[in-house]
């Protein structure tokens, strides 16, 4: 009897460590899913799990579903010697995407003046994750360089 008891213990114990380890792992897929999404092999498994649960729809990353607009390139009308940038981000298709990375590079004829990165976080608000379906966001920069050298600009998205 007192063995049965035993094996029932260490049966909840077992069984109770495993819930809790599978719950803390589902929880930190739910807050970091804007990471993890980022990674091919991440994004695969994640979508055979959702896949098996009903209602589950997780972003894309894929930075060949969004185009990039460039809409102006032009001096500063605020600031000497500073470069504005205008393009836009457009989602093209029904689901959200995560917002990528963003690399600008101001270049004269092949010859690259000058570079920057900005992360999500450098050109959205706080809270603004993702591109929603269809959505168009514009994208407005100033960059601490001289439009005068700069002739074109080249917008690359990274994850």
């Amino acid at each position: 009897e007192i063995a049965l008891i035993c094996a029932t213990k260490i049966t909840v114990t077992i069984v109770a460590n495993l819930l809790l380890i599978f719950l803390l792992a589902a929880q930190y897929i739910i807050f970091n899913i804007d990471t993890l999404i980022t990674s091919k092999a991440n994004a695969a498994v994640l979508s055979k799990i959702c896949h098996k649960i009903p209602a589950c729809q997780l972003p894309i990353a894929d930075t060949g579903l969004i185009d990039v607009q460039m809409l102006a390139l032009a001096h500063s009308s605020k600031l000497a010697g500073k470069t504005d940038l205008v393009f836009t981000l457009t989602n093209t298709t029904d689901n959200n995407i995560v917002y990528p990375s963003v690399k600008v590079s101001l270049r004269s004829g092949n010859t690259i003046l000058a570079q920057t990165l900005l992360t999500p976080t450098d050109y959205l608000e706080a809270g603004n994750n993702y591109l929603m379906p269809h959505q168009i966001k514009p994208v407005k920069l100033r960059i601490d360089f001289p439009k005068t050298k700069v002739q074109a600009a080249n917008i690359e998205l990274i994850y």
